[in-house]
């Protein structure tokens, strides 16, 4: 009897282990869907409209693609999208506000994402946010220009570390975290993920840095982001005068963007002095 408890303790521990391994090696593909580049989809949104441009430059060994609409504004709005998010889809979707389209939008592909190279992890999602920053910052934006970054789902993880380097005047977070690491701990508990885990996007670190005026929208039935981790993120907001929070009902993780109170609070705090 002993020897067969035994048995079954070292199956368990056996398949821990095993799962453990699993969950490690394949970390990347359960943060990460890298969309791949499809011509015939850009070729299709220039046909819609000739308000964006799709733009490829290279900095350094980084080639990083973007979106651009065409028109000179006092505002500047770089966007960091969620981890499966098509930027394409994203430029039709502001299509559709052409209220929004009088500011000046930069729509970032990460690397491995639409035409983008490089591997995705966060260490390269900072350094290529960074890299984009930095090349508009020294070619095209002066000191007058009001800078607003602007982050989805992961994409909030990236604004967060950049919005704590480099100037910025207003930041938009959508369905945000405090970390992914975090997020991990509730999705295994049993795993000591703060070990395994590679990308933990510390959003929660970097926001304490950050004192210039803050809008969070979050999706009331989000599927994927805790409530919990998003008003766990907000208590590290030094300044909470500066903070605007809204929740948008009927909504979820993926379709936030879908209902008119979306565009209402983020037309109104772009705006906003």
């Amino acid at each position: 009897m002993i020897s067969f408890f035994k048995f079954i303790l070292l199956l368990i521990l056996f398949v821990y282990i095993i799962y453990g391994c699993f969950l490690y090696y394949i970390q990347e593909n359960i943060i990460f869907y890298p969309v791949p580049y499809n011509e015939e989809e850009i070729k299709y949104i220039k046909n819609q409209t000739k308000q964006f441009d799709f733009k490829k430059t290279q900095i350094d060994d980084k080639i990083i693609t973007y979106w651009e609409n065409k028109i000179e504004s006092n505002q500047i709005i770089f966007y960091f999208g969620g981890n499966a998010e098509n930027t394409n889809y994203t430029v039709l979707e502001l299509l559709e506000y052409p209220e929004l389209l009088k500011f000046k939008w930069i729509l970032i592909n990460y690397p491995g994402y639409n035409g983008s190279n490089g591997k995705p992890s966060e260490k390269s999602f900072y350094e290529y946010a960074l890299s984009i920053y930095q090349k508009f910052f020294t070619q095209q934006i002066n000191t007058n220009k009001i800078i607003i970054l602007m982050g989805r789902s992961i994409g909030t993880g990236v604004v967060t570390f950049l919005a704590s380097n480099v100037r910025c005047d207003k930041l938009i977070l959508i369905t945000p975290f405090d970390s992914i690491e975090n997020i991990a701990k509730k999705f295994y508990p049993l795993y000591p993920t703060s070990i395994f885990l590679k990308h933990k996007f510390p959003s929660y670190k970097y926001i304490q840095n950050i004192n210039i005026p803050i809008l969070i929208l979050s999706a009331e039935k989000d599927e994927i982001i805790p409530r919990n981790s998003t008003e766990k993120l907000i208590e590290y907001i030094k300044n909470k005068k500066l903070l605007k929070y809204y929740i948008i009902p009927d909504t979820y993780h993926n379709t936030i963007s879908e209902h008119y109170l979306y565009w209402q609070y983020l037309k109104k705090f772009i705006l906003e002095d």
